[in-house]
């Protein structure tokens, strides 16, 4: 088939589906006959089983890391953070692209998935057998071998094969938005294996290998159900036409996750090998706790706009009224976040965390001054993966990758916080490189970006303020660490709710009140 064919059964395709993005747009159910596949449900819906999926499995590691900080060192969670680094960037470098080739691919045929299913299971036995391999060099490189560095690691590779099992089944899932069974998977696989293998191996003493237990199970139990949620065609056999097709996309995104990964760890990969096991343990749990709920909103965001934006990535005005509202509801939820987060990080680390982790506050509140930047990028980073900008992607991931390891360096020089903030600034710049990308690819200007945060700065602001005044009263009183961050966090939420129905406009602006629409079914008051 010539080039100008693909591009006409391309441009076809997209205009038959376009009624996809309507459902984002206006919450309208979509027909059988408005795109190939069964009737997708509304996006209210799609957002309640998005959120409830990843609302698991961030509570899944929320729970864990509680009770394992009660029986863990600092030494020993720094252990697993920098095992979890090598599986981590092997990931990417090898099957972590197939998933969303599945996904971008316009037409997508049996022999895809078959090569898809060969390509992810080669991967990861190659995967397994380097780090058995490479275990005790990785070890010997982060000073960590009295640690067991190797044994965790070798028995933590395991995962590859469990993960492997169910990737074009997690990919084929969310092609076709089907987010409940996505959701159920992170549920059961969370709530059933993470949670229980993880808490139980720590009360029955097995230290560091709760956690172990704890990613080994969760890996098993999704692929488990994914797999039985959606079958598909299975090979070991790599079909050459198929699998050049597959990996002309991961040619420019392969690169860019590698790149972002190198981002995502760079900054664990400096603390773990210039300073120390302790030390990557008390940063590695205030980036945790900072990027939870960037990582739950992002993730969430990201599960419906790739695969939307995918089928509608020729209809410009759509992919920019859907990015405007994206950048201006991140800001509205997020600043407001980092401001209560500031505030009351002292709280937040001792009820998380328990006693004895008051080096993480620092550092915390450092990182949570990112937390728009941490979060805001991915829907341009979606976007760009949607439209297939995945080289543009590609070379501005390489700069972020740079930035964090080089900020990372020289905060080491001085403290945790140090580096906390040399990656707040790396990720300001990524921040502004991404929405570059999107503001040319949606034809916006950067006077419209960067009034879409305006009123969620000055939420933020507020919050910032009515949280100081409490929490400054109750620790003046004597308060519990519990009562201060209950009541602290209470007081500014309410104040919100309180204004937000008094002035809807005025507090939520167009953005918000589009929001407030889809989750209510009504508009709200109409006073100004």
């Amino acid at each position: 088939m010539t080039r100008g064919r693909t591009l006409a059964r391309i441009f076809a395709t997209r205009a038959r589906e376009s009624s996809l993005v309507d459902a984002l747009e206006f919450g309208a159910p979509i027909g059988q006959g408005a795109a190939v596949g069964p009737p997708l449900p509304t996006s209210v819906r799609w957002l309640t089983w998005s959120a409830l999926g990843l609302g698991a499995k961030g509570l899944a590691q929320f729970v864990v890391t509680a009770v394992l900080a009660r029986f863990l060192g600092a030494a020993e969670f720094g252990v697993v953070s920098a095992t979890l680094i090598v599986i981590g960037f092997g990931r990417a470098a090898t099957y972590g692209s197939i998933g969303p080739a599945l996904v971008q691919r316009p037409e997508l045929r049996a022999a895809h998935l078959r090569s898809a299913s060969a390509l992810v299971t080669w991967g990861a036995v190659a995967l397994v057998a380097a780090l058995w391999l490479l275990a005790p060099a990785a070890a010997r490189f982060f000073g960590m071998e009295s640690l067991g560095l190797a044994d965790v690691m070798r028995a933590l590779s395991l995962v590859f094969l469990l993960e492997a099992a169910g990737v074009v089944s997690e990919a084929l899932l969310q092609r076709e938005l089907d987010l409940r069974r996505l959701a159920l998977a992170e549920l059961t696989s969370s709530l059933l294996g993470f949670v229980p293998a993880g808490v139980g191996l720590a009360l029955a003493g097995f230290g560091v290998w709760a956690l172990v237990g704890a990613y080994v199970a969760q890996a098993l139990l999704k692929s488990i159900v994914l797999v039985a949620m959606r079958p598909h065609e299975r090979s070991l056999r790599l079909e050459p036409v198929a699998t050049r097709e597959l990996l002309y996309f991961t040619g420019g995104f392969l690169p860019a996750r590698i790149f972002n990964y190198t981002a995502a760890e760079g900054d664990n990969f400096v603390v773990g090998k210039w300073m120390s096991a302790a030390a990557l343990g008390i940063y590695g749990r205030a980036y945790q706790m900072m990027a939870m709920p960037a990582m739950f909103l992002g993730e969430v965001i990201d599960r419906i706009l790739f695969p939307l934006m995918a089928r509608a990535q020729l209809d410009t005005p759509r992919l920019a009224l859907t990015y405007s509202r994206g950048v201006a509801l991140i800001a509205l939820i997020m600043a407001p976040a980092s401001a209560l987060g500031i505030v009351l990080a002292p709280e937040i680390v001792r009820v998380v965390l328990g006693p004895g982790w008051d080096a993480t506050v620092g550092p915390f509140r450092v990182l949570l001054a990112g937390l728009l930047f941490r979060s805001g990028y991915k829907i341009s980073d979606s976007l760009a993966r949607a439209t297939g900008t995945v080289y543009a992607r590609m070379w501005r991931q390489g700069i972020f990758a740079g930035l964090v390891v080089l900020g990372a360096l020289l905060g080491a020089e001085w403290s945790v916080e140090g580096v906390a903030a040399g990656i707040v600034g790396a990720l300001a710049v990524n921040y502004a490189l991404m929405a570059g990308l999107s503001l040319a690819t949606t034809e916006m200007g950067w006077p419209r970006f960067l009034a879409l945060h305006g009123r969620g700065l000055l939420l933020g602001l507020a919050v910032g303020a009515l949280a100081l005044a409490a929490a400054a009263a109750l620790r003046g009183a004597g308060a519990g660490a519990f009562v201060v961050l209950a009541a602290g966090s209470a007081l500014p939420c309410a104040a919100v709710l309180a204004a937000a129905r008094w002035r809807p406009r005025a507090v939520l602006g167009e953005e918000g009140l589009w929001l407030l629409r889809k989750l209510t079914g009504r508009d709200p008051p109409t006073r100004a």
